[in-house]
């Protein structure tokens, strides 16, 4: 009886001591304003839901607090600035005149080299950006 008794307490502290949420990699990132500053990335910029129609895009995030972007490729090489924060695994971005970049972009994955934000996940709106890191 008391070996019964004892098994079930270490088993209900074992089962309440294991946690998948520990090793959940989105779950854990929590990003700092300096790990992006003066980083450079690229990816395509999908222009509409269907993912058909993409634009090639760089992403300059230039300071701690301010970026810029611009479609390459375009006739005009107009560059976009935007100030941005990050809480976590959020980057908070204020496009101050293109707006194709403004709002809330979750991490769903971040390495020294490639990088991946979602604009509305899970939304018939969710926009996914996939950059490569070219600098």
């Amino acid at each position: 009886m008391k070996k019964s008794i004892l098994f079930s307490i270490i088993l209900l502290l074992f089962v309440t001591g294991c946690s998948k949420d520990d090793d959940d990699p989105v779950k854990n990132i929590n990003l700092k304003a300096d790990e992006l500053s003066e980083t450079i990335w690229r990816g395509n910029f999908p222009l509409s839901s269907d993912k058909s129609n993409e634009k090639p895009i760089t992403i300059s995030f230039n300071s701690k607090v301010v970026g810029s972007y611009w479609f390459d490729g375009e006739k005009n090489n107009t560059s976009f600035d935007f100030d941005y924060a990050i809480e976590g695994r959020v980057i908070i971005i204020n496009d101050l005149i293109g707006k194709y970049l403004e709002g809330y972009w979750w991490i769903v994955s971040i390495s020294d080299k490639e990088m991946t934000i979602v604009r509305q996940p899970e939304t018939e709106k969710e926009t996914k950006l996939k950059l490569i890191r070219k600098l």
